[in-house]
């Protein structure tokens, strides 16, 4: 918001039709980040009160992260300019950097960082929780619903949770060991075989389940 204030109209006009495919090519992250919530919907079904349209209460939230994206698109080019925001490695944490707010409180980045971390976690956890649930139902298990066992115990198809567990910090290890290799799979890899999810083996999950009136 503050950083808006700073905003060059000239940085930002014109645009043409020569940029859609510029501007198509660099949206795979945003769209990355927005479909959290289409995996949430697919994966998480069940698990609140049934609803007859929960697509319609979760596209406000959609819309609001597109609004949110757009404004930190926004403000990073407005100030920068769209060639030296290509050249940057992090212009959104150059902008922050340079914030001042009120005058006189400074080098709020760290407080940005914390705030841009803490929602991995938590988008960690997510994950962690749908893919435990998907297997134990998969292995033929009931809905795995918390019934108050305690965190040791396994019955149930619970072993599968530490093993989830155990695969992503495995990965967090082995995946990425160079800066290049983790901006590859960051910016690359990871948001095209999420759009490739999306786009391919969602639909084709949704149309059997309605053929097969499970939806």
């Amino acid at each position: 918001l503050f950083s808006l204030f700073s905003v060059y109209a000239a940085n930002l006009l014109p645009v043409t039709v020569y940029d859609a495919v510029p501007v198509l090519r660099g949206s795979r992250a945003a769209v990355d980040i927005v479909a959290t919530v289409l995996f949430s919907l697919c994966f998480l079904s069940g698990m609140t009160p049934k609803e007859e349209r929960p697509f319609r209460r979760l596209s406000g939230w959609l819309l609001a992260m597109a609004a949110l994206l757009t404004a930190i698109s926004l403000a990073v080019v407005g100030n920068f300019g769209a060639a030296l925001t290509d050249r940057l490695s992090r212009p959104f944490f150059m902008l922050v950097r340079n914030l001042v707010f009120f005058g006189s409180v400074e080098r709020v980045e760290a407080l940005v960082v914390t705030f841009w971390i803490f929602p991995e976690f938590l988008r960690v956890a997510l994950l962690l929780f749908s893919a435990q649930r998907c297997l134990r139902l998969a292995l033929g298990g009931r809905a795995p619903e918390y019934r108050g066992e305690r965190p040791l115990d396994l019955r149930g198809g619970r072993w599968v949770i530490p093993l989830c567990g155990a695969a992503a910090i495995l990965l967090g290890l082995l995946l990425a060991p160079t800066p290049a290799g983790l901006e590859r799979w960051s910016e690359e890899l990871v948001p095209l075989m999420n759009q490739t999810a999306a786009l391919v083996p969602l639909p084709l999950v949704y149309a059997v389940g309605k053929i097969k009136k499970r939806l």
